[in-house]
C-alpha cells in the first residue's frame, strides 16, 4: 500500500490531503476505537500531521516527554526516510501532548529523541466529548540531525505506519495503517510498513 504525501505550502492545504485509516486490529481485543489522520510535507519546514481518534474519555495519565504513552491511550507515527534503511523514527503521543520520540533499527538500544529536539516539535491537542486529536509538525531541522541526506521534493520516498495502541491494562488494542504479519504484538517491523510517495499538491 502507499500514502501520497504532498508537498503543501501552509497548514489549511492540509484538508486537501488523503486521509489514512488506522484499521487493521492485527491483535485480539474488544475495544477498537477509530482512528484516523492526514500528513504533508510543509515546504520548507517539516512533516505537518494531524491524527484524530474517535475515543471518550482517553485513558491519559503520563504528562512528560518521553513517558511510556503507549501504556496510554496513544496514537503513532513511525517514518522510515531512507527506504533503503532500517533505521527509523517512532513519534507517539498522548491526549495531554507528552510525546515519546526515538530514533534506531528495530525495537531494543532506540535512541531517545533530546530535550531540545522535542521542545522543537510543536503539538496542538485538543480533546472533545467524543474524540481527541493532535496536530504534530516535525522540524526538518530535527530529521536531518539523523538523516542528513533527506531531502523532500516530488517523487522522493519514504516508509511509514501510523498505529492506535493502548499497551497497558485499561482498554488494551493494537490498530495500524498497514497489517502486520507478527504472532504478537509489534509494531516495530518495518518490513511492514507502507511507502510514501511525496508529490506536489495538485
Amino acid at each position: 500500500m502507499e500514502y501520497t504525501i504532498y508537498l503543501i505550502d501552509n497548514q489549511t492545504q492540509l484538508e486537501r490531503c488523503p486521509v489514512f485509516y488506522v484499521e487493521h486490529f492485527n491483535w485480539g481485543g474488544d475495544y477498537r476505537p477509530k482512528a484516523f489522520g492526514r500528513m504533508a510535507w510543509l515546504r520548507d519546514t517539516g512533516f505537518l500531521l494531524r491524527m484524530t481518534c474517535m475515543e471518550p474519555d482517553p485513558v491519559c495519565h503520563y504528562v512528560n516527554d518521553n513517558d511510556p504513552v503507549y501504556l496510554d491511550s496513544a496514537m503513532e507515527a513511525f517514518l522510515a526516510l531512507c527506504p533503503s534503511s532500517d533505521y527509523y523514527f517512532n513519534f507517539e503521543f498522548n491526549a495531554k501532548g507528552a510525546l515519546l520520540a526515538k530514533y534506531g533499527n528495530g525495537r531494543h538500544g532506540r535512541v531517545f529523541f533530546t530535550k531540545e529536539q522535542l521542545d522543537a516539535i510543536r503539538r496542538q491537542v485538543s480533546v472533545g466529548s467524543d474524540r481527541w486529536e493532535i496536530l504534530l509538525l516535525v522540524p526538518v531541522d530535527v530529521l536531518t540531525e539523523y538523516f542528513p541526506d533527506f531531502h523532500a521534493g516530488s517523487e522522493t520516498r519514504i516508509r511509514l505506519n501510523f498505529f492506535k495502541i493502548a499497551e497497558g491494562k485499561e482498554r488494551t488494542h493494537f490498530a495500524s495503517y498497514a497489517p502486520i504479519d507478527s504472532p504478537k504484538p509489534d509494531f516495530h517491523l518495518p518490513q511492514f510498513f507502507a511507502d510514501g510517495l511525496f508529490r506536489e499538491l495538485p
